[in-house]
């Protein structure tokens, strides 16, 4: 049996490899960046700048974003009138190991221009902190290039050129306090200041609406991980993480045949909780490892709703979920977790009005909603069907 699932799992491998090559995997990149300050009155600025570059998909959803050091405008002649800075920076190997595969998802690890594309940085972030008079910046052309050095020795450079309207003073400047950013291949506006920026926050969790009559929803969504205690009778809530909601009346979010993706960065005493429940739930009677270990891949998705318009049910399809943990050292490991639902249209809807679940690991089940949620308090009883429940170990750190 082991063998056959063994040579399933290769020729799985074999056929996702032909499909596309992750050219990126395994390599090194550096960023360089110049920065032109115009030749405008008052165009300098004394702000601490950070500069990020990322790229965003063509839902304008962040895939993931690079930050660079502060540079000081109070030192030298940096972002002095009619200047120019320039800056390398290294991207630790970590962060680029969670790259690659940001952008390996993004193509469904089989679309090899989405993929490529991906290593394009189509976004330029400026964060400003306020320091002394004048804090306002008026850039002219940014040139970024990334330099992608492959496995093998083989240099791939990548260059983007972001260009404000340098020659108008009157337009396109960057606050001196708090966030803006130029994006790539975007026709100018005609704003005293450009776009602002919202943070950098990456994706957690990625699903789809099906394409179901009336799957979509104008509800406001809130998707929450959770873990179970897998002991037999004892299935009560460990742990929930809950992450920013999704406004379905807004845009496209949520509509029939589209793509949802939300993220939240734990915070660290969250997270040092969600620790030490899974530690207590791991050490009694005895010990257990790999209890432990299956506590860290969350096999509850909670779906809440709350009504908006007369479109309120939703249909979801399959939802990913995706965690990344980092050690003190700078390891990181990462965890999939898939949660689904039946793609038939009569059963698995979320009811419009209130709260719905999908448990990990569990056969199909019937019905024409989801199960309702009874809330977050810990030790609340969900029930799942765990018969074909395998505790999971957490992958070797990389």
């Amino acid at each position: 049996m082991l063998i056959i699932v063994y040579s399933v799992l290769l020729l799985w491998l074999s056929t996702a490899s032909c499909e596309m090559i992750r050219t990126y995997r395994g390599a090194r990149l550096t960023v360089s960046v110049s920065l032109f300050t115009a030749d405008c009155s008052k165009a300098g600025t004394n702000s601490g700048v950070t500069v990020s570059v990322g790229f965003l998909d063509w839902n304008n959803k962040l895939v993931y974003t690079i930050t660079t050091p502060t540079i000081n405008g109070k030192s030298g002649n940096n972002f002095e009138r009619n200047t120019f800075y320039h800056f390398k920076y290294m991207v630790p190997e970590e962060k680029y190991i969670r790259i690659e595969k940001e952008c390996t998802y993004l193509a469904d690890n089989e679309n090899q221009t989405i993929y490529e594309d991906c290593f394009h940085v189509n976004l330029l972030y400026f964060h400003l902190d306020s320091h002394g008079f004048g804090p306002d910046w008026k850039p002219a052309t940014a040139y970024v290039k990334l330099f992608h050095t492959l496995k093998n020795g083989t240099m791939i450079a990548h260059a983007t050129d972001f260009k404000p309207r340098h020659l108008n003073c009157d337009v396109d400047w960057v606050t001196g306090s708090g966030d803006t950013y130029l994006c790539r291949d975007e026709p100018w506006n005609w704003n005293v200041y450009l776009n602002a920026g919202k943070g950098l926050k990456q994706d957690t969790i990625k699903g789809t609406t099906t394409n179901c009559d009336y799957a979509g929803t104008d509800s406001t969504v809130t998707a929450s991980l959770n873990y179970i205690n897998a002991v037999p009778n004892e299935d009560y809530l460990i742990y929930t993480i809950s992450t920013p909601a999704m406004i379905g009346h807004y845009g496209e979010n949520l509509e029939r045949g589209t793509r949802f993706v939300t993220k939240y960065d734990v915070p660290d005493d969250l997270f040092a909780k969600i620790e030490d429940a899974c530690y207590d739930n791991a050490i009694w009677p005895i010990w257990s490892q790999s209890q432990y270990e299956d506590c860290f891949h969350p096999n509850l998705l909670y779906f809440q709703l709350i009504k908006h318009g007369s479109t309120a049910d939703w249909k979801p399809g399959n939802s990913t979920a995706y965690l990344v943990y980092s050690r003190k050292n700078g390891d990181m490991t990462e965890i999939k977790v898939d949660f689904k639902a039946r793609p038939n249209c009569d059963i698995d809807w979320v009811h419009g009005r209130g709260d719905s679940y999908l448990c990990r690991d569990e056969p199909s089940r019937v019905g024409k909603y989801l199960r309702r949620g009874n809330g977050f308090t810990k030790y609340t009883r969900y029930i799942c069907d765990n018969s074909q429940r395998t505790l999971r170990k957490v992958p070797q750190f990389y």
